[in-house]
């Protein structure tokens, strides 16, 4: 089954393990399918169901929701210990460390003695180490950085168990230095994984933490120094991803290059990163290598590869050029110039035809000429 069906599941069967309350906040709602999920899952009557999401409200909602249109990390609109349960469900990781952190104390002023605080979220140590990346996932942390943090703002945890554990991913993909390319384990997964035993929190994809509100205040001031050396942690040790569906990574002086060689199976020796950005004019230098010379069998105009530049979702091209022996040599046509009118997420694209080894550098420069017009 796919891996987010299976994530789904397994959220869904956490999910009917949460404490009762009358009264519950969601950091998020989505729509009318989240209220439909959360009231088929979750074992306990709810009274009254508020939810906060930046878009408008949605038709035809259940009568117990009431629906805040605004940002979910700012609770001012909820009053002092007014609720029961505060619910973040793949949340936190969408927020900046600084939103983390008042976040935090905001839930804690929010919920009445006793309170109880769910949230879930990918581990950062497995996503990184799998070079698994979300675009929309601003700071994904650790399950012993966020016990800490959840301490520092005045929270007991009552219970913590880890969704999907690492014996079910397979072994992390080789790195080359601090790059690796991601490991597609996260494609597919057997059925017979659909219920896999609860893990633990800190060595599996998920953690899913239930936090109960302490008599200790916050620390807003402890808390908000603790993300932000969470945050200097985790930049320091993210690794560079590159993608690739040929070849392999060798690390060589200070690059690091995806390489191909007799045998591997000709495509896309380079693609991605998937990053945004603004409009103007760029130009992006590839850098190609013939690993151990050239063949002297293969003939001037023999194609090596094509480089493209690709735009949006539907990647289409902005700028193309195929590559054949001579041009490569002569150090020519390796730079490719495009124009974005508007911010646009981008793909540069190395496709290998297979006719010689050939290798290029993981990481394009990128040069940005002027703003557009």
């Amino acid at each position: 089954m796919g891996f987010n069906e299976l994530l789904h599941a397994c959220r869904s069967a956490a999910l009917r393990t949460m404490p009762p309350a009358h009264v519950v906040l969601s950091l998020g709602g989505a729509g009318r399918w989240y209220f439909e999920w959360f009231d088929a899952h979750y074992p306990h009557a709810v009274a009254r169901h508020i939810a906060i999401e930046l878009g408008p409200q949605p038709p035809d909602l259940p009568p117990t929701v009431d629906w805040i249109q605004g940002d979910a990390s700012d609770l001012r609109a909820i009053p002092d210990q007014s609720i029961d349960l505060v619910f973040a469900g793949q949340f936190i990781e969408h927020i900046t460390w600084q939103q983390q952190a008042r976040l935090l104390v905001e839930v804690h002023r929010v919920l009445r003695e006793g309170g109880w605080f769910v949230l879930d979220s990918p581990e950062y140590a497995i996503t990184n180490s799998y070079g698994w990346r979300h675009p929309e996932h601003l700071h994904e942390l650790k399950f012993s950085q966020v016990v800490a943090c959840l301490e520092a703002s005045g929270f007991r945890i009552h219970h913590a168990s880890g969704i999907l554990p690492r014996a079910l991913l397979g072994e992390p993909p080789p790195r080359a230095g601090d790059c690796v390319v991601p490991s597609r384990c996260f494609a597919l997964l057997s059925e017979e994984a659909l219920t896999p035993p609860p893990g633990r929190p800190g060595d599996s994809f998920i953690w899913w933490i239930v936090a109960q509100r302490d008599d200790a205040p916050a620390d807003p001031a402890r808390v908000y120094t603790l993300l932000e050396q969470c945050y200097r942690e985790n930049m320091a040790e993210r690794l560079r991803v590159v993608y690739t569906l040929t070849g392999q990574l060798v690390a060589h002086r200070d690059r690091v290059l995806v390489q191909a060689d007799r045998g591997d199976p000709p495509g896309a020796l380079l693609y991605g990163p998937y990053s945004v950005h603004p409009e103007g004019r760029y130009a992006v230098e590839f850098a190609l290598w013939l690993p151990g010379g050239v063949d002297g069998s293969l003939g001037w105009d023999s194609v090596l590869c094509e480089l493209d530049v690709a735009a949006g979702p539907d990647a289409q091209v902005l700028a193309r050029r195929t590559i054949d022996l001579r041009s490569l040599l002569r150090l020519d046509g390796t730079t490719l110039e495009f124009v974005l009118p508007q911010p646009t997420l981008l793909q540069f694209r190395c496709i290998w035809h297979g006719q010689h080894p050939l290798a290029v550098d993981a990481f394009p420069r990128l040069h940005r000429l002027h703003a557009a017009p």
